[in-house]
């Protein structure tokens, strides 16, 4: 043991300190699972020598398996944050983080070239910047998002709002996705035919509505409940 040490409760009453490079280029790109892993991690680094500095309890404090811990820190090692010395048993070493680093900015070579090329003619209103190709890979690869399926959110935004689209928004959409658990082609595919069906629909309704002219508004109230209503954003006080 060294010289000096810092006691357990010492070290449940003190912090963790969290770079501010992280909460700004990892932190909004990342699962929940990712951050959780690392910053747990971090928090285990401050006493290295604990019984509960192992995968295995990592697992139950987190509720996260196993296989889904080792998938994360994988993923904070292509993004530089840390190094995996060994895999049996696992032994990280967290890295410091430098903004904008050419490791984490870097494109992947061949990986996503398909995916670039069919994401630049989507959007051939404007230039796709390296930046924003990043942000789509680390969403990619966090979300273990499928690149047909990005691909055909960034269509729907620009259907949407146009090619001026910015990348924000293709990608609130796509987390919302996400955060659903529609994290492939066929998932959101399904998925935007289900809302165009249902917009559709609506739209079928209204123009029969129009052209029987019943008393439009109890015509509507009893076609769709109110809850589907309301989803639907409409006003019936349009008609």
């Amino acid at each position: 043991m060294g010289l000096v040490s810092f006691s357990r409760g010492y070290m449940t009453s003190g912090y963790t300190n969290i770079s501010n490079i992280f909460m700004e280029e990892h932190l909004p790109y990342a699962n929940g699972d990712c951050v959780r892993v690392y910053l747990y991690g971090l928090y285990l680094c401050q006493n290295s020598t604990s019984a509960d500095n192992t995968i295995e309890m990592m697992s139950t404090k987190l509720g996260i398996s196993v296989t889904n811990i080792k998938d994360a820190f994988e993923y904070w090692e292509k993004q530089n944050l840390v190094q995996i010395l060994d895999t049996v048993p696992m032994e990280i070493k967290y890295l410091p983080i430098k903004r904008n680093s050419a490791k984490v900015r870097e494109l992947p070579k061949g990986q996503y070239d398909d995916f670039n090329t069919k994401a630049q003619s989507i959007l051939d209103g404007r230039m796709i910047t390296t930046t924003e190709f990043h942000e789509y890979y680390a969403f990619m690869e966090s979300m273990h998002f499928e690149p047909e399926a990005l691909l055909l959110v960034i269509r729907s935004c620009v259907d949407i709002k146009g090619f001026t689209v910015g990348y924000a928004y293709i990608l609130t959409v796509a987390k919302n996705l996400a955060y659903e658990g529609l994290t492939t082609y066929t998932a959101v595919s399904t998925k935007f035919k289900e809302a165009q069906s249902d917009k559709n629909a609506l739209t079928d309704l209204i123009k029969q509505i129009r052209k029987n002219k019943p008393n439009t508004k109890e015509f509507i109230r009893h076609s769709y409940s109110a809850e589907a209503l309301k989803e639907k954003e409409t006003d019936v006080s349009e008609f």
